[in-house]
């Protein structure tokens, strides 16, 4: 018997959604690691194209952003680089979000599981689901403490 048969169904669902929310925070922690990198090596290859490649840096300075504002291939490339930085902040504030949540969540099943009830008459069972969670998805139901 596992310990799914022991716990109600609310204690399930509660397990479920903290599991998926936590699924959903490791997606946008990825997504936002891959836009800062998709960022900065477009713009690391930008500046070495800039520097290396052209004779614009061989000119004066006001010479030089003149011809990149007016050269429609940088202004291009320029756009792809804001909107990476643009998509990279946007994963950021959602992660920051969501992880909120998800320590909420976590928090409330904590405080489900601490119970004087519940801790006294299925400790085995609580011992059992906070290992499974930590064991397959990385979730640590024993402290509340990040």
């Amino acid at each position: 018997m596992s310990w799914e048969d022991h716990v109600t169904n609310d204690t399930r669902n509660r397990i479920d959604k903290v599991r998926k929310k936590k699924e959903y925070l490791d997606k946008w922690k990825r997504r936002e690691s891959n836009y800062l990198l998709l960022f900065g090596v477009t713009l690391v290859l930008f500046i070495y194209y800039i520097l290396y490649m052209t004779e614009i840096t061989e000119q004066n300075i006001f010479y030089a952003m003149v011809d990149i504002i007016t050269n429609l291939a940088y202004v291009l490339i320029i756009s792809v680089i804001s909107l990476f930085y643009y998509f990279y902040l946007e994963a950021r504030n959602k992660v920051k979000k969501e992880k909120e949540k998800y320590k909420e969540m976590r928090g409330e099943i904590i405080k489900h599981f601490q119970k004087d009830w519940y801790v006294n008459e299925h400790s085995s069972i609580r011992d059992e689901i906070t290992e499974m969670m930590e064991d397959e998805y990385d979730i640590d139901l024993r402290l509340k403490s990040d």
